[in-house]
């Protein structure tokens, strides 16, 4: 990143960056648990509730892009032009809230794309609004509010990440503020200690876990299916859901709607129809990698409703 030399703080001002960093920190600890509800939110959608909410971020990220660059991509552009003093300090914060926001919910969508570009774009925002308030509170002790933005990219990146000695690093390779070496250590390291302290972990170690816990359901149950026996629509779902079944280590429950008026009524134009623990899957024609992407859900579901119930 082009970025102007800027001398060393002066020792009088050295207090300031730890109580940044440790409201850095608490930042980092925030994103952390809010991305990852929402990542499992997201995940109990129901399908066209996924669809819907996909298309209203990226309806949203559009319309942002047209009127408001700076609210949405990478966030390079948006970095160079704060550093540049072209930024009120409002707006930063304002351009901080929405992109945390975005940030999040475009995450949740499940769409490819990543979070270290936009963590660093989020950190540039806040550092450089919370100098400006320094300076303007302080002048004498902050002469150059954009040292603040320098020690927020690597505390935000050591708060989320929980590795300072690397975003201690990474925030002086970025922005070549090597002199500012002891600025952004005073706030990297409180930044990590605030977040472990509040009982956070890693993003990548959540996210890990995450993908590891939805590989197995942890949530046992029967899996019915309603057919004819005389269909062969309904062999084909009822091989789907058996292959399913032995993967998952599920009961499989075969029930021949023509035996009952009832069942026949209710699921007979619609014919195979899976229901997992009283949520339905699918029903007609579906593939297995759709009722596995619905088991998956119906089990976050169940084990909520238990959560809720022992609470």
């Amino acid at each position: 990143l082009a970025m102007p030399a800027l001398p060393t703080p002066p020792v009088e001002a050295m207090w300031i960056f730890p109580i940044f960093g440790a409201l850095v920190g608490l930042i980092g600890y925030s994103f952390n648990r809010i991305l990852v509800r929402m990542v499992d939110r997201a995940a109990r959608f129901k399908e066209w509730e996924r669809l819907a909410f996909a298309a209203l971020v990226g309806g949203v990220v559009g319309w942002l892009s047209l009127r408001l660059p700076e609210a949405v991509g990478g966030g390079e552009l948006l970095i160079e032009r704060a550093l540049a003093g072209g930024l009120p300090a409002a707006a930063l914060l304002l351009l901080f809230l929405g992109r945390f926001g975005l940030t999040v919910a475009s995450y949740g969508t499940g769409a490819p794309g990543g979070i270290f570009a936009p963590m660093l774009a989020l950190g540039t925002l806040f550092g450089l609004w919370f100098g400006q308030a320094a300076h303007d509170l302080a002048p004498t002790l902050v002469w150059h509010p954009q040292i603040f933005t320098v020690a927020a990219m690597g505390a935000l990146f050591s708060a989320t990440v929980r590795a300072p000695i690397t975003g201690i690093a990474l925030a002086m390779e970025l922005t070549g503020s090597y002199p500012q070496l002891l600025p952004i250590i005073l706030t990297c390291v409180p930044a990590t200690l605030v977040a472990h302290g509040l009982g956070g972990m890693p993003i990548y170690t959540l996210l890990l876990e995450r993908v590891l816990r939805d590989s197995k359901l942890g949530v046992s149950g029967r899996l019915f299916v309603y057919l004819k026996p005389d269909s062969s629509r309904c062999e084909a779902g009822h091989a789907v859901a058996r292959r399913l079944a032995v993967r998952h280590g599920i009961e499989l429950v075969s029930l021949d709607v023509s035996l009952d008026d009832a069942l026949l009524g209710r699921y007979g134009k619609r014919l195979p129809v899976l229901v997992f623990e009283g949520i339905e899957l699918g029903a007609g024609e579906f593939s297995e990698a759709t009722l596995e992407r619905e088991l998956k859900r119906a089990a976050l579901q169940i084990e909520a409703r238990r959560s809720e119930k022992s609470d």
